[in-house]
């Protein structure tokens, strides 16, 4: 077991300690086939699921949670390729505790992108460097960055490092209001990184001093997952961002307590919802059924947490 030097890891911003997160994969189909990913975001052989059976169990959730503020964060694939999208993010909105974001490669038209700015409270844009155009990239996170809070996750893959490192100095420079992470890459999402060489690992490693220490804040939004706190004691913690983990190989947690499916569910492409994407624990249910009221935290029994998103929950050291 690694000695990670701390007793606790939580949310560092409150929003997201207070904050129910649904992380809803809804399709294998996408418009990208990058040479990272994994076959099963990006084969098209499932497609879409039926809108009237995710409304309803959207609206189990609200039900279920009503005392909680609730974060739908829908991905694919290419979650922007579904025409029910916008129409669920209003039905979404309609409720005052309800907050929407997605995750996109940003690939539809901005005339597309203009149409739907106004229904989001966050989008993460993945830039991939094998497919995304760079030019399109800076001008969408232009116009969302006036409505919404935007991140932009720049995709390293070795080959492409120095790219992913000017759009990074320009986004600093040219974008306010944009945070932004240089994502190092697991082979076939596991727990092995891509080879980096010892200078590419320093970049990723003092990133937030090279980059995201230079970013122009002007405007104040919600944070639903973000930074993660080290906590020693009351009086002794540590904030660190999520690739951290990843990076340093520390993203070890086995016999820890951990509070997915406390804070968060993940559901995948076929409608089956777990804890996280680690699917410790097993499946806790399908949407077509809806899911026990009553879920408590579960022993770690995994030798590493591979995904950002699985990263963001709390964990206490047993």
């Amino acid at each position: 077991m690694i000695d990670h030097g701390y007793d606790k890891l939580e949310h560092d911003n409150e929003v997201a300690r207070n904050t129910f997160v649904v992380n809803w994969c809804m399709t294998d189909k996408c418009n990208f086939k990058c040479s990272y990913c994994l076959d099963v975001l990006h084969s098209g052989k499932i497609g879409w699921p039926d809108y009237e059976t995710v409304l309803s169990f959207c609206t189990y959730i609200i039900n279920l949670h009503k005392n909680k503020n609730i974060y739908f964060d829908l991905t694919g694939g290419e979650i922007t390729g579904w025409e029910y999208l916008p129409m669920l993010i209003n039905i979404l909105k309609s409720y005052p505790n309800i907050s929407v974001g997605i995750l996109s490669n940003g690939s539809k038209s901005l005339k597309w992108w203009d149409s739907i700015k106004d229904l989001l409270d966050h989008i993460c844009l993945s830039f991939h460097p094998e497919f995304s155009n760079r030019s399109h990239y800076i001008k969408l996170l232009k116009l969302l960055a006036t409505h919404m809070r935007t991140h932009a996750n720049l995709m390293l893959h070795p080959d492409h490092f120095e790219l992913c490192q000017d759009i990074a100095e320009e986004i600093c420079m040219d974008i306010p209001n944009v945070s932004l992470a240089l994502q190092p890459l697991l082979v076939n999402f596991g727990d092995t990184l891509y080879k980096y060489t010892k200078n590419q690992h320093k970049v990723i490693e003092k990133q937030f001093e090279l980059y995201g220490s230079k970013i122009k804040w002007t405007q104040k939004r919600d944070v639903y997952r973000g930074a993660m706190r080290m906590i020693k004691d009351d009086n002794n913690y540590k904030v660190t961002p999520v690739h951290y983990f990843i990076n340093d190989k520390t993203n070890n947690w086995n016999g820890w307590k951990c509070y997915a499916g406390v804070e968060q569910i993940v559901i995948d492409v076929n409608g089956y919802f777990w804890r996280g994407w680690c699917k410790e624990g097993g499946s806790l249910g399908h949407i077509s059924t809806g899911i026990a009221e009553n879920i408590e935290p579960i022993i770690c029994n995994r030798n590493y947490c591979h995904c950002n998103f699985d990263i963001m929950c709390t964990k206490e050291r047993v």
